[in-house]
């Protein structure tokens, strides 16, 4: 997910390429913070608040992103619509209250709400962002009237993807669930409220079989690959897009969005770079929080040790100090050698070798 610019001028707020007239979700209701943009086919209008992937661009923003997103689709759950206009797009953009915008979100055939996200990085709170987010959405698509009537309003079932194609390695598929945040577990798994995102490995190595089922992701997927080999400057990502384009890549949309993609792909090395220096900092934070932590635990144990030393060398000098003065009583004949032995839990022998 990307950041969303803070809305300074008091904008409305908009969903982008939401479902046409005549759906079974109607439009918003009056006096609602979101107008509708109505928009029956795939490219949707060229509304970018926020700098858009490679990824977002090829499946939802191009002018083949309709195309493309169906080969996802029917790749995904193993379908065969042939019908780019059964797909509505409806990713929310600029929510007042959330600082994120979801990369893909549409709906198939008004039945179906897919919302997708693409990450280099594993995130445990996806359940979480994405129950917040579908929220957001059925709010939109279902008007207030609608939802006040005795008979239930039918909504598209929700289905939640992560594409992720990150350095560090992980499971060619992972299932996060809303559940495993959840602080009191359930002894029967059952839970009122679960939530399951789908986390799918596009990296080549992982050989997930949906790169066989949709040649552009599996284009993009190597298209990454070639990105990282060459580097992150503007020169070196030239270079991979040329390299690209010469082996049959994606060459289509190079050809055509060269710049642009450039561009992109700094802007995303840049927003990386952002938060990698973020984490960099709470790191060094983190670390030196943990660094005190050991110290003062290395003190406190030292402290303990130095309290235990001295507590020993008291009690041998009190013992010395008492033997001492049993033997003195002893040798004066004022104390038997039993009751000398017995106050200080020796043998009466012991005792009498003390004081020869």
């Amino acid at each position: 997910m990307k950041k969303v610019p803070e809305n300074k001028n008091n904008d409305k707020y908009n969903i982008s390429d939401n479902l046409t007239n005549g759906n079974d979700f109607g439009a918003a209701a009056p006096g609602s913070d979101v107008l509708f943009q109505q928009n029956a086919s795939f490219p949707p209008a060229e509304r970018r608040n926020y700098k858009d992937s490679v990824f977002v661009d090829l499946f939802y923003t191009d002018q083949n992103a309709g195309e493309n997103l169906l080969s996802l689709y029917n790749a995904l759950y193993d379908d065969s619509l042939t019908d780019v206009h059964a797909l509505k797009g409806v990713r929310l953009e600029n929510v007042l209250y959330m600082p994120f915008a979801n990369d893909i979100a549409f709906t198939v055939e008004s039945k179906k709400i897919i919302l997708g996200e693409h990450q280099s990085t594993l995130n445990r709170n996806m359940p979480l962002r994405c129950l917040l987010y579908v929220a957001r959405e059925y709010e939109q698509l279902i008007p207030v009237r609608r939802r006040f009537r005795t008979k239930a309003a039918q909504i598209p079932t929700p289905y939640f993807i992560i594409f992720y194609n990150g350095k560090a390695e992980q499971e060619k598929e992972t299932l996060l669930r809303l559940s495993d945040a959840y602080q009191e577990k359930s002894d029967t798994g059952a839970y009122a409220l679960e939530l399951e995102v789908r986390m799918i490995n596009i990296n080549q190595k992982a050989g997930h079989p949906i790169l066989e089922k949709c040649p552009v992701l599996k284009e993009y997927s190597e298209f990454v690959e070639h990105v990282r080999a060459y580097g992150n400057n503007e020169q070196k990502l030239t270079e991979a897009v040329k390299e690209c384009i010469r082996k049959g890549i994606l060459s289509e949309y190079l050809k055509r969005k060269s710049r642009e993609v450039i561009n992109m792909l700094i802007g995303e090395y840049d927003y990386e770079m952002d938060m990698q220096e973020k984490q960099d900092e709470v790191r060094e934070e983190l670390e030196e929080v943990i660094a005190e932590a050991k110290a003062a635990e290395a003190r406190a144990k030292k402290a303990a040790a130095e309290a235990r030393a001295e507590k020993a060398k008291a009690e041998k000098a009190a013992a010395e100090n008492t033997k001492h003065l049993l033997s003195s009583l002893v040798q004066k004949g004022l104390l038997s050698v039993k009751d000398a032995a017995a106050e200080m839990g020796v043998s009466e022998d012991t005792f009498l070798k003390w004081i020869e």
